[in-house]
């Protein structure tokens, strides 16, 4: 995965044991390419979330996001499918603090989750992913995975855009549709 290494190497000089918490904590949705200008723009939360989940790979194809949803509650969960990589426990914090900061732009700024599990083992200061997360936190979880109650899709972002979004997911099918032809 690019960057493992580097994030690795940034632990070790720094001793900052949530430098991945930091790092998607100041990170924006379009470093995601069209999968986060799509989130942007889309006209629920649910559209942004699947549309997050069927167009990551255009940026990331290591990575998988999984969005189930229940009747009162959904999980948006992150695995990194590439076995052996640095920083794994930095990588995950990464992701998940991408997401909570994605959810927390969809829903607003008052939104919290139900709870946060993280795959890394507990940290020695926890206060970073209290502050950060402001919710029920577990860790050395079995996956990484974002609790919310399900009511919170049917919110309209405030940056909605419904023609951009339906131009902008016409560019995503023709990226698709390329990467398919490339195999």
């Amino acid at each position: 995965l690019r960057g493992s290494r580097l994030i690795s190497h940034c632990v070790e000089a720094t001793g900052c044991d949530h430098f991945g918490l930091l790092l998607g904590k100041h990170a924006d949705p379009s470093m995601l390419g069209i999968a986060g200008f799509l989130v942007r723009v889309a006209p629920s939360t649910e559209q942004a979330l699947q549309g997050l989940v069927e167009n990551l790979n255009l940026h990331e194809d290591s990575a998988f996001i999984q969005l189930n949803i229940g009747t009162k509650y959904t999980a948006m969960g992150y695995a990194l499918q590439v076995p052996g990589v640095s920083a794994i426990e930095q990588i995950n914090d990464l992701a998940l603090s991408i997401l909570y900061k994605i959810l927390r732009s969809l829903c607003g700024e008052q939104w919290v989750a139900a709870s946060v599990m993280l795959e890394r083992r507990e940290p020695k200061d926890l206060s970073p992913y209290r502050h950060y997360f402001q919710t029920a936190l577990h860790f050395n979880s079995t996956e990484n995975l974002i609790t919310f109650p399900s009511h919170c899709l049917k919110q309209k972002p405030p940056t909605a855009d419904a023609l951009l979004h339906k131009h902008l997911q016409e560019e995503a099918d023709v990226l698709h549709g390329l990467a398919h032809h490339e195999i």
